[in-house]
């Protein structure tokens, strides 16, 4: 037998590795439940990126832009895991995404913050998948101002460094 006949072994061992290492990951950040839960989510994430082949070389921006929302959501998912304090808190933290009023006042500030970050990483995209051209000073300015202005206004809201935990 051939190594290029036993190729495929090594590729189909690749996922479960990823899934230990990504599970190993979030025990190392604590042994608690929520961690492996972290863990085993970006794993399964991992997976199901290298079944779908998805690496970023679809140049058309409607797919581009699906799979970096896909991404980011499942990245978002992924911290409420990782801060929560057990595994039930995060769940019932996702289950209140379908009713959007129950953070709505808390989390406004870091909601308008998302959108001129939307808007910069929405430029680049457009900048690099279609040839739309890159954005000037003035634009980058008032985004840079934008963001600032946001960042500096929600100074106020204190949260412990969660490291400092330990």
């Amino acid at each position: 037998m051939t190594m290029s006949s036993r190729f495929y072994l090594c590729y189909a061992s690749q996922d479960p590795n990823l899934f230990i290492v990504m599970v190993l990951g979030g025990l190392w950040h604590g042994a608690a439940n929520h961690f492996v839960v972290w863990g085993a989510i970006h794993g399964l994430a991992l997976i199901f990126e290298r079944i779908l082949k998805i690496n970023g070389e679809n140049k058309f921006l409607p797919v581009k832009l699906f799979w970096y929302f896909f991404t980011q959501c499942v990245v978002y998912i992924t911290w409420i895991f990782f801060r929560a304090g057990d595994v039930p808190q995060a769940i019932q933290i996702v289950k209140n995404f379908q009713n959007p009023g129950v953070y709505l006042e808390e989390f406004t500030y870091p909601f308008v913050l998302l959108v001129p970050l939307f808007i910069i990483h929405i430029r680049a995209l457009a900048f690099e998948t279609t040839g739309f051209p890159k954005p000037g000073i003035y634009e980058k300015s008032l985004l840079s101002g934008l963001m600032l202005y946001f960042i500096l206004s929600i100074q106020h809201i204190e949260t412990s460094f969660i490291y400092f935990q330990f």
